[in-house]
């Protein structure tokens, strides 16, 4: 796709003293503009068209719960698999 889209902003390790992967409004991996909280969300949606794609990992209170509810409840579901309990994907589409 060429571009690296956007990330929903979570603490990827879990812990309370996980380094910043923040810089400039971007994640640090993959340069992806961070959307910070449901309202931001909302707008890209609103604005644009596309896929949310995440994982069991992502669920389990890492993005706040206020969105994957939002997501789970607004978005259409485009794809899921589970391989195990520890091991889904969501696709929802916008």
């Amino acid at each position: 796709m060429d571009q690296p889209g956007y990330w929903i902003k979570y603490n990827y390790l879990g812990m309370e003293d996980a380094p910043n992967i923040i810089t400039d409004n971007r994640e640090y991996y993959v340069g992806a503009t961070v959307i910070n909280n449901l309202a931001e969300l909302q707008k890209l949606i609103s604005d644009k068209h596309g896929y949310i794609v995440f994982d069991y990992q992502s669920t389990d209170g890492r993005i706040d719960p206020i969105i994957i509810n939002y997501i789970q409840s607004n978005l259409k579901l485009f794809f899921y698999n589970e391989i195990n309990s520890y091991s889904k994907i969501w696709v929802y589409q916008f």
